[in-house]
C-alpha cells in the first residue's frame, strides 16, 4: 500500500551527557554499541539490550529484558517532527527528569510508534534505585526499626561495595539484607511512611505532594523545602524515590485550623 521510510542512520551524534542526572541526549541514529563505548570509563552503561547496530529511538527488549527492562522506561524526553512540521518536546523543552507528575505521558506514545504520530530526531535516554527518607518521616515518626534519614537502595552486587559508598559519603551505619523476611522489614519502613507522620500529630490530616526534578537538582530543593517547611511553620516530613529525583512531602494540618489548612494549600 506504499509509504515512506526514512534514514535517520547518519544522525548519530550525541549531543549532550550529564553525569549527575544519569542522562544522555542523543540523535536517533545512535546505536547501542556506539552510546556505550562513548560511555565507557564515566562509570554509566545503556543496560537494554538491543542489537548492537539498533537505533535507541525504538521500543525493545532483549535478553536481559527481564533485569533492565525495555526501551520505553529508559527514554525520558524526545524531540518530535510532528506531520505538520512543527517541534514538540514530549517531557517539555530541556526537560531530563526521570519522573514526572504532570500531564500526558507523550514520551512512551512515541517509542515504538514507528513514526506515526510524528517523527523523533532527538532524544534524551537514561543510561545506568533508591529510596530516602528524612528524620521527620523515620526517626520521629517511630517507625519500627528505622534509623536517621536512611536510604534504601536494592543491590545486585556484594556488601564491600555499599559499604565503601556509605563510608565516602558520611553514613553512619549500613543495614545488609539478604533473606526475604529482613528485606521486607526494611521497606515496612517505606510503606509505613504516611502513617508514621501522621502519628505525629494525631487527628491532623495529611496532603502529600508530588515533585520531580533532575538527579543534580534533588539535593537543592529538598533544602530549600525544609527552609520553607520551616519558614512556614508547617510540619512535613518527606520521602523519597531519590534514584527518581522525586520526592513527597507530607504536609500536617489541622482541619479545624482554617489558617494552617490555607498555608498548607
Amino acid at each position: 500500500q506504499g509509504g515512506v521510510c526514512f534514514d535517520l542512520s547518519r544522525m548519530d551524534a550525541i549531543a549532550e551527557l550529564s553525569l549527575e542526572d544519569f542522562s544522555v541526549a542523543v540523535e536517533p541514529g545512535v546505536t547501542r554499541k556506539a552510546l556505550n563505548s562513548y560511555l565507557r570509563g564515566t562509570g554509566l552503561w545503556f543496560p537494554v539490550d538491543t542489537p548492537g547496530r539498533t537505533p535507541h529511538c525504538a521500543a525493545r527488549s532483549g535478553t536481559i529484558a527481564v533485569c533492565y527492562g525495555t526501551m520505553r522506561p529508559d527514554m525520558l524526553n524526545l524531540r518530535v517532527v510532528l506531520p505538520d512540521g512543527c517541534l514538540l518536546h514530549t517531557a517539555g523543552s530541556g526537560c531530563q527528569a526521570r519522573k514526572r507528575a504532570a500531564g500526558y505521558d507523550l514520551t512512551s506514545l512515541f517509542v515504538g510508534s514507528e513514526g506515526t504520530p510524528g517523527l523523533p530526531d532527538a532524544g534524551h535516554a537514561a543510561p545506568g534505585c533508591a529510596q530516602d527518607g528524612d528524620r521527620g518521616s523515620w526517626s520521629e515518626g517511630r517507625v519500627p526499626g528505622a534509623a536517621g534519614g536512611p536510604v534504601l537502595a536494592p543491590s545486585q552486587g556484594s556488601r564491600l561495595p555499599a559499604e565503601e559508598i556509605v563510608r565516602l559519603n558520611g553514613g553512619s551505619s549500613l543495614a545488609w539484607a539478604e533473606e526475604p523476611e529482613a528485606c521486607g522489614r526494611l521497606w515496612a519502613m517505606c510503606h509505613s511512611a504516611w502513617y508514621a507522620a501522621l502519628a505525629l500529630r494525631p487527628g491532623c490530616q495529611g496532603y502529600s505532594t508530588d515533585v520531580c526534578v533532575p538527579i543534580s537538582r534533588l539535593p537543592d530543593v529538598v533544602v530549600e523545602t525544609k527552609q520553607d517547611l520551616q519558614d512556614s511553620g508547617l510540619t512535613g516530613p518527606m520521602v523519597g524515590h531519590v534514584g527518581d529525583g522525586n520526592f513527597h512531602c507530607l504536609l500536617l494540618f489541622d482541619p479545624q485550623d482554617p489558617a494552617e489548612a490555607q498555608r498548607v494549600h
